[in-house]
Formats: C-alpha cells, structure tokens, sequence
C-alpha cells in the first residue's frame, strides 16, 4: 500500500527552484517514504539523512 501525497503551495515552489536532477532524487525519496513497507521506510529515511534532505 502507498499513501497519498499532497504538496503544499511552499513546497512546489521549492521544488521548482531545485536543479531536475535534484528534483528527481527528492521525489524518489518522497515515494519511497510513502510506502507502508517497513524497510523500505528505514532505507528512505538512511538516504535522507545521508542526504541531509
């Protein structure tokens, strides 16, 4: 199961002002963290921390 994702006015504009290839690598992140998969939970969130995101 994935959960829905919704972005606030802020955040859009936010992304829009990143680099694509940054934008790519969040989004993928953003996905990945909606999943329900508990491991997969923990890997998004290493990435993210690697990633200071």
């Amino acid at each position: 199961m994935i959960w829905g994702i919704e972005f606030l006015q802020e955040a859009e504009k936010d992304m829009k002002r990143l680099d694509h290839s940054v934008q790519i690598q969040v989004m993928k992140i953003i996905v990945i963290s909606a999943r329900t998969d508990e491991q997969v939970y923990k890997e998004a969130s290493k990435r993210r921390k690697e990633h200071n995101i």
